[in-house]
């Protein structure tokens, strides 16, 4: 009889798949990690949507936490003092003369002395207030 076992393994058999198996298993490893992250990811992604949507669905807000108030109590409140946080305030647009004028291409362009061009028509806004399709400010050619 041998002395050697009647099962031997594959891998103890070469240093060479030593080597192959431990990469096998490494990059199965890595796999795992990734996909576990990525998971971990998308459920902190859909508890943050949706505990966004409680809170625009009670009306409670940081405010009203502070306050001690309840979202029924202080909701009135609320929608007397502000626009919803949905809607965006817009920026005033600046009136009056000022630096810009519309060529007459119909672009607003930022002129030294419009004056002096012949414009009929000067702006402070740098888009001149969206006026230069106009051919009645346009300076003339």
């Amino acid at each position: 009889m041998e002395d050697t076992p009647a099962i031997i393994p594959m891998v103890s058999s070469s240093p060479h798949m030593k080597n192959r198996v431990f990469i096998v298993l490494a990059g199965f490893l890595i796999a795992l990690v990734y996909i576990g992250i990525n998971i971990g990811i998308w459920m902190y992604a859909n508890n943050s949507r949706k505990s966004a949507q409680t809170v625009v669905e009670t009306g409670r807000g940081v405010e009203e936490e502070q306050t001690g108030q309840s979202a029924g109590e202080s909701a009135t409140t609320q929608e007397s003092i502000r626009e919803p946080a949905s809607t965006p305030t817009p920026t005033p647009r600046l009136t009056g003369p000022g630096p810009y004028a519309c060529d007459p291409l119909g672009i607003c362009n930022h002129y030294q002395n419009a004056t002096e061009k012949g414009c009929p028509r000067t702006y402070a806004d740098d888009h001149c207030l969206d006026e230069c399709a106009d051919k009645k400010v346009q300076c003339p050619k």
